[in-house]
């Protein structure tokens, strides 16, 4: 039975990365944001923490949700999520989704794969929004969701990129869909904090994914509410230190002195 109110997002490992770097899954915090304000119920899985994933994909199978969203780097990443793309298709027919760098610069390979049903290009936030009220409305009619690509009748479909959203009027990352405590960097005693302040990047570097997946945009997060979103990270979960890791910070100097 389909829960109308629940998503699954999951983060597959990354590979030797994993050994000394366990960041926060922030791609799926970020594209969670939307559809929780719109009311759904996301549950995220990290298969880097979790021993017995398959279980645990499993019980939240259970659950009927709309669909399962995944975030896929280039690299090793692909090989972990096909793993767990083939596990959602032998144990459900829930649809399976894959968003982030490597569908967005690689689209047609990515979506001719038979585990994979839809892919997000770019930023999730929108498309992940509207195809879950859609589901959840009962509309399956794919061609109705801008941002994604699907495959009909044989055939691969891409719709158009969506009409992003005003930054300002995004909300906060949800950080409470994980626990902060469980990652961590080089295995000392610090509480890293990854945040971005800003999305994109303005140049056309030919060694840099931003390119395909920003259109070579660069978006900054008022400072105000980049004060906001620190001060609620700071006196919530208590790093020692934190982490800005956007495509490029220094774009506005003035931006950054400011900040």
């Amino acid at each position: 039975m389909v829960n109308k109110n629940r998503i699954l997002l999951i983060f597959p490992k990354l590979g030797s990365y994993d050994r000394i770097v366990k960041d926060l899954p922030l791609s799926l915090i970020y594209a969670a944001r939307m559809v929780q304000r719109e009311g759904f119920d996301v549950a995220l899985i990290d298969q880097r923490l979790q021993k017995d994933w398959q279980k645990a994909v499993a019980g939240e199978l259970s659950k009927g949700p709309l669909l399962v969203g995944i975030s896929v780097m280039t690299g090793m990443p692909i090989a972990y999520a096909l793993e767990i793309s083939r596990f959602i298709k032998e144990h459900s027919r829930i649809p399976v989704v894959w968003g982030g760098v490597h569908p967005t610069i690689m689209p047609e390979q990515t979506i001719a794969d038979s585990n994979i049903d839809i892919i997000v290009k770019g930023e999730g936030e929108l498309p992940l929004c509207e195809l879950s009220k859609s589901f959840a409305n009962g509309i399956w009619d794919l061609s109705l969701v801008r941002g994604i690509s699907f495959k009909k009748d044989g055939k691969i479909i891409h719709n158009l990129p969506p009409v992003r959203s005003d930054y300002l009027d995004m909300p906060l990352p949800n950080y409470e869909l994980v626990n902060f405590s469980d990652y961590s960097r080089f295995e000392n005693n610090e509480r890293y904090f990854s945040v971005l302040t800003s999305i994109g990047c303005p140049h056309r570097c030919s060694f840099c994914y931003t390119v395909s997946f920003d259109k070579s945009r660069w978006i900054p997060e008022p400072i105000e509410k980049t004060i906001e979103h620190l001060q609620l990270v700071i006196g919530r979960h208590h790093p020692t230190y934190i982490s800005i890791i956007d495509s490029d910070f220094f774009v506005n100097l003035d931006r950054a002195f400011k900040l």
